[in-house]
C-alpha cells in the first residue's frame, strides 16, 4: 500500500495515515496501538518482526490516528493494546507477554 511504510520485507507496518480500516481484508491482522513515548511499546517492537509471517501486524500511534482508535473495542485504555482481527472480525485482546513468546494461536 503506497499509504504506509513498510520496514524491508516484513509484515510489520506503521501507519502514516489514519486508514487502519484498509488492513481489514487481512485474514489474519494484529493490531498494535501504541505511542511513541510508550517504553513497553518501544519494548515490544522489535518482537513484532518475529512474528510468523502469516500475520500482518500494523502498529497504530494512538496520538495521530484518533479514528483507527476506534477499531479496539471498547477502547484503548492502555499501551500498548494489542488486538487480533480475523477478516476484519476482532476476535481476541493479545498480551505483551503472547507477543514476545510468539504464543499467538
Amino acid at each position: 500500500m503506497d499509504c504506509a511504510y513498510i520496514v524491508g520485507m516484513s509484515n510489520v507496518v506503521e501507519l502514516q495515515k489514519d486508514n487502519l480500516y484498509d488492513y481489514f481484508s487481512e485474514e489474519k491482522l494484529i493490531v498494535v496501538f501504541s505511542t511513541l513515548t510508550c517504553s513497553a511499546c518501544i519494548n515490544i517492537k522489535p518482537h513484532l518482526y518475529d512474528l510468523p509471517d502469516e500475520y500482518k501486524v500494523v502498529i497504530v500511534d494512538v496520538h495521530k490516528h484518533l479514528a483507527s482508535t476506534k477499531f479496539f473495542p471498547g477502547g484503548v485504555k492502555y499501551y500498548p493494546s494489542i488486538a487480533i482481527y480475523n477478516n476484519g472480525y476482532f476476535t481476541e485482546e493479545l498480551t505483551q507477554h503472547q507477543i514476545i513468546t510468539n504464543q499467538i494461536q
